[in-house]
């Protein structure tokens, strides 16, 4: 799940650089990201070393 949601952020980001206005989404993608890294944290018992 953590490469599906940072491809789909990154396609976002694509899209910005060739000129679309998607603001809203980006943001959307970057909060499932946000998620995704919390996630992580608490899965590889790390969020401690990691701020």
């Amino acid at each position: 799940m953590m490469f599906e949601e940072m491809a789909e952020l990154q396609k976002e980001l694509c899209k910005n650089a060739r000129g679309k206005d998607n603001r809203a989404e980006i943001a959307e993608e970057i909060a499932d990201v946000h998620i995704m890294l919390d996630q992580m944290e608490i899965l590889h018992n790390c969020k401690e070393l990691s701020r």
